[in-house]
Order: structure tokens, then C-alpha cells, then sequence
């Protein structure tokens, strides 16, 4: 037999790869199922595209956080919540019933510009009360007075003649007899209502409009929102008293803005 020289066996070899070739396009152009070859791309690393698409089906935004008021406390006959007059650091917000979750026991850090309150007054409807610092109860309500003549200021907010919503409660009633706030209701536009501090400053604030809500239906933004502007807001309970929950089913609100 003649041994075939290198050229020839090169052309035999590339005549029958085309050969083979061929016979696969015609396979895949006749129905032929074909698999896809997939390049490997190591774990972790995703198209940013597919990382976005995965982010909005999750309906989720990195980074948001929920906000953070107060509630309105339950009424007047509830039982009050322990609180003290140690120094308080403003930080939270609370919801629509004076009483609140488990707080922090870190006094707040005395302020440069406005001192720590120490007593309410409001000559208009002769109310003269030491003021308590609180936080939110567990329901998580902004806390109450432990003693039922005094005044709660909401201690992880701003101070009284700060730049914001500054929020104090107080009861209108409690075993029987007429409490601090028995009279809130009473007042009106341009009544003064004075915050005496540790310094013995006095901030006055003249009220700016008196309203009632119902408990349910309470708009806790209009009541505990932020504002740029020194404003007080005092609420106690009121309108109709539920016999079968002890509890009075509104909150009297007043918004005083500094003088």
C-alpha cells in the first residue's frame, strides 16, 4: 500500500470536519434540539439589572425606615404609667393615647440653647403643674403622668421653645376628682401658656387653635408631626366616657406656637 504524504492526509482530515459540521447544521435547521452551552459567571456575581428587577419585586427600598410617632394614650382612668423627672435625651416620637414600648433608661443630655422643663402654666384656666418626663408605653402610646395632677412631656422629643413639635399630656380627671387638664378645653387663640425650665427660663406660647378628635379616626401626623417652628402641643382626654370600657372615646388637642 502507498503511504499517503501529509498534505493529502491534512485534506482528508479537513473534508471530513466540514463533512461533520454539515450534517449537525442540517440536524438543528430539521427540528434538531440543540443545548445551549451557558458560560459560568461565579456565584455572587449578578447583572446589575437582574439585582435591580430582584430589589422591586421585593417591594422594598434599601435603607428605608419607618416612621417613628406616638399614639394617643388610653384614657384618664387607665393606670398611670411610672415615670421620673431625671434627665432625658430626646431622640423617638409617639402615637394617639398618652402611654408607650419599653424605653431606654438614658436621661436626656441638657441642651445648650433650652433647658429641661420643670413646670407648665396657664393662667387662662389656672394651671400650674410640675412637669414628668416620659416615653411610650408598651401598647405604644405616648406615657401619662404618674401623678395624675402633674404634666408628661415626651422626653425623646423636642424640648418646650425648641425648633419643633414639642408634646405634653396630662389627665382630665382620675378617681373621681378634676385633674390638671379638666379645663384644656376651655382655652382659645392667643391664650398664654408658659414652660418654666431648669434654669428658671420661662417660654411662653400663645395658643394657636383648640380641637377635638376621636380616638379612632385621630390624625397622629397633624398631632405629633415635626415642624420647623418652637410649637407646644397639649392633650388630654375628652368627649363622650364609655361606662363599659372606662375609657373616653376622644382627645382634646391644643397647638400653642412660641411667642
Amino acid at each position: 500500500m502507498r503511504r499517503l504524504d501529509t498534505a493529502t492526509v491534512t485534506a482528508v482530515a479537513v473534508i471530513l470536519l466540514a463533512a461533520a459540521w454539515s450534517t449537525l447544521f442540517l440536524a438543528v435547521g430539521h427540528g434538531a434540539t440543540a443545548r445551549a452551552v451557558i458560560p459560568w459567571i461565579p456565584s455572587g456575581l449578578v447583572p446589575a439589572a437582574d439585582a435591580f428587577k430582584s430589589a422591586s419585586s421585593e417591594g422594598t427600598i434599601p435603607g428605608a425606615a419607618p416612621p417613628s410617632a406616638p399614639a394617643l394614650a388610653p384614657s384618664s382612668t387607665a393606670t398611670p404609667e411610672p415615670t421620673g423627672t431625671a434627665t432625658v435625651e430626646p431622640t423617638p416620637t409617639p402615637t394617639q393615647n398618652p402611654t408607650a414600648t419599653p424605653e431606654p433608661t438614658v436621661p436626656p443630655k441638657p441642651s445648650a440653647k433650652v433647658a429641661l422643663p420643670t413646670r407648665l402654666e396657664i393662667p387662662a384656666v389656672r394651671v400650674s403643674a410640675p412637669i414628668e418626663y416620659v416615653g411610650l408605653a408598651s401598647d405604644g402610646s405616648m406615657g401619662t403622668p404618674s401623678d395624675p395632677d402633674h404634666v408628661a412631656w415626651y422626653r425623646f422629643g423636642p424640648r418646650p421653645g425648641e425648633p419643633g413639635n414639642a408634646a405634653i399630656t396630662g389627665h382630665v380627671d382620675w378617681a373621681g376628682k378634676i385633674r390638671a387638664f379638666w379645663w384644656l378645653k376651655e382655652l382659645d387663640p392667643g391664650d398664654l401658656i408658659a414652660v418654666v425650665t431648669e434654669d428658671r427660663s420661662r417660654i411662653e406660647f400663645a395658643v394657636e387653635w383648640v380641637r377635638q378628635f376621636d380616638v379612632a379616626n385621630a390624625p397622629t401626623n397633624l398631632i405629633f408631626g415635626s415642624s420647623d417652628r418652637p410649637e407646644l402641643t397639649l392633650i388630654t382626654c375628652g368627649g363622650e366616657f364609655d361606662h363599659r370600657t372606662h375609657q373616653y372615646l376622644s382627645r382634646v388637642v391644643v397647638r400653642a406656637v412660641r411667642r
